[in-house]
């Protein structure tokens, strides 16, 4: 982008060079001239040409700087176009106010379909760095929290600006998870879940559900994870209930966290 933006400025320069030669004007003025051409012209780039520029440019960026993006657009191919497609009308028409959710939802649609034969221990580490990332996070904006599990719901409420405050090591730790998750459900696939590892895993969902509502009560753990928009809800209290949710996982050891993860995958294919 600052490629474009470096361009546009040195043509403007050329022509109003070209201007000064050719109708005689002092430098002085010369300086005054550019003024007054560059700044509508850089307004007019910002408003217009940057978003079909950065919209052009999006797939091969996003598959350039992230091997998660350039791996699904090889397993997924259909999928992650259907993703670039609106990613890039969003980009143009939209100003890219949707673009977060849409990446969120179309990674988390991806590792829905991973993660029930990824191993256990790219799970664990995929847990671990994302309750790290949202101990970070709650310090600065509980709402982050609630959007990374729900854009959908939060997005309109979540601005960029604050999304960029967020230390990029953790973003990049949370991509590499994701990746490790998907690699390791193609180069080693496990066995999905047995009828008594399903009810483990059951089990050891509930346990955690139960401690939630022992501390912060039935309504309010319910309605996080059902209607975490309800705006009775204390959006404080909701962040705070998906940090312990991750961080009781982790509690459970690196073999329970995978079965809780793949349980959660199974029941959702089932109901849907």
């Amino acid at each position: 982008m600052i490629g474009l933006y470096s361009i546009v400025v040195v043509l403007t320069v050329l022509i109003v060079a070209l201007i000064q030669h050719y109708r005689g004007i002092k430098f002085k003025k010369s300086w005054i001239l550019l003024v007054i051409i560059l700044i509508p012209v850089l307004i007019y780039t910002k408003l217009y040409i940057a978003p079909f520029y950065h919209a052009k440019t999006f797939e091969a960026d996003l598959k350039k700087e992230s091997p998660l993006f350039a791996l699904l657009a090889e397993k997924s191919p259909l999928a992650f176009q259907n993703y670039i497609d609106k990613a890039k009308h969003d980009i143009v028409y939209n100003h890219a106010k949707n673009i977060l959710p849409y990446t969120v939802d179309f990674i988390s649609a991806e590792l829905t379909k991973y993660t029930p034969h990824a191993t256990n221990e790219s799970l664990y580490n995929e847990v671990k760095i994302t309750a790290e990332y949202y101990d970070k996070i709650l310090k600065i904006n509980p709402l982050l929290i609630l959007f990374s599990e729900f854009p959908d719901k939060f997005a309109d409420q979540v601005s960029i600006d604050e999304v960029e405050k967020i230390p990029g090591d953790f973003s990049k730790k949370l991509m590499d998870a994701k990746l490790d998750i998907i690699q390791s459900a193609l180069n080693t696939p496990q066995l999905a879940l047995s009828p008594e590892e399903i009810n483990q895993g059951q089990t050891l969902l509930n346990e955690i559900f139960e401690a939630l509502i022992n501390k912060y009560g039935n309504d309010t753990v319910e309605g996080t994870f059902h209607n975490p928009d309800n705006p009775n809800l204390d959006r404080a209290v909701e962040a705070k209930i998906i940090l312990e949710f991750y961080q009781r996982i982790l509690d459970k050891g690196e073999k329970n966290a995978g079965l809780i993860l793949k349980y959660i995958e199974t029941a959702s294919a089932s109901t849907t």
